[in-house]
């Protein structure tokens, strides 16, 4: 049987363009043109819809599928609450679930692509998901939004603006006298996860914007012991030997990561802030808690939990969201303990 996909090669358009054309959708902005070339794809391909599942599909459940990396990520806290509250006030019932569960053929997979079992899905992507999910979702012409990840263009998206959070990281640093700036943590290598790159780019925009120069990033996994790991084999021994490439100030694109960043320094005997600064992305109720207390950049993970559900609701009702950067919320420094001037510096 030829697939939507299939249709989608042979126009020319994305999948969601083909699924919109398919439901008759008159909210999504389409020319005739791009109408003629759909038209001639599924005939050409020999595409079916499949009419029962269709027609169970506007039959509405009020359920709203939410897929998250690591359900005990503290990083997320922020943004599930906002997806809560959100779908309480749309009325939706929320259906948790974690993303190293969802692989192609997976019995929670079934359950999420079973027509009439929910409205559509929420996900938050990992290096754990299984990219057939991904096909498998828009063969099933399930409605699907995706929370922080601009780089999968045939699904809707909405994102935090994580270059300038990590630019007023980098920024704060460089504001305290600090020019010699290492960058930690993500997936290696960086194009396999567009979040790192792109808070990457923002930590080498700030400092060339200051006229000091980028280093290349520190590779780690986003766990505490990640951070642990990777401080102290590639970190630490610098530091302590004082060596000429020896950062002062460390930005760590996830907060988690820094806590084991921290933990690391504390039993590597390197004074933070006094040896080395430590600022981390994203803010949890963990970070005021760590010894020293740690300076973060707290993003608008409330909003963008919350307005995702709002983009889904539309989504399902067949309108048309465009993929956006939550760009209009401004990133706030929460200064605390770990920041300061580099030593031998008022």
């Amino acid at each position: 049987m030829a697939t939507l996909r299939e249709v989608a090669d042979k126009a020319g358009v994305s999948m969601p363009v083909v699924s919109a054309y398919l439901r008759g959708s008159k909210t999504v902005r389409m020319s005739e043109d791009t109408r003629r070339r759909v038209a001639a794809a599924i005939d050409e391909v020999g595409y079916v819809p499949n009419l029962a599942a269709r027609s169970l599909r506007t039959s509405r459940t009020n359920v709203i599928a939410v897929v998250v990396p690591k359900l005990d990520n503290p990083a997320l806290a922020e943004m599930l609450r906002g997806i809560y509250d959100a779908a309480q006030e749309l009325g939706y019932v929320v259906m948790l679930g974690d993303a190293a569960r969802l692989t192609s053929g997976s019995q929670m997979l079934e359950h999420l692509l079973a027509h009439g079992t929910v409205d559509g899905v929420i996900v938050r992507r990992s290096s754990s998901l299984d990219t057939r999910v991904l096909a498998d979702m828009a063969e099933r012409g399930l409605p699907v939004l995706f929370l922080d990840d601009e780089s999968l263009h045939d699904f809707t998206w909405l994102a935090l603006d994580d270059a300038a959070g990590i630019r007023l990281a980098t920024s704060h640093l460089i504001d305290l006298g600090h020019v010699q700036i290492d960058f930690l943590g993500g997936l290696d290598p960086i194009p396999a996860a567009e979040f790192t790159r792109i808070r990457y780019e923002g930590y080498v925009t700030a400092l060339k914007e200051r006229g000091l120069a980028p280093r290349p990033p520190i590779m780690s996994g986003q766990a505490p012991e990640d951070g642990y790991e990777a401080f102290s084999s590639l970190v630490a021994p610098r530091v302590a030997d004082r060596r000429k490439d020896a950062p002062t100030a460390l930005v760590v694109n996830n907060v988690t990561t820094a806590t084991g960043v921290l933990a690391a320094a504390y039993d590597a005997g390197i004074s933070v802030p006094g040896e080395l600064s430590v600022v981390g992305y994203l803010d949890t109720a963990a970070a005021s808690m760590a010894r020293p207390r740690l300076t973060t950049v707290r993003m608008p993970m409330y909003e963008l939990g919350h307005r995702g559900v709002a983009a889904l609701s539309e989504i399902v009702k067949g309108e048309h969201v465009r993929s956006a950067v939550l760009a209009d919320i401004a990133p706030t420094l929460i200064r605390r303990d770990s920041t300061a001037p580099p030593a031998g510096q008022k």
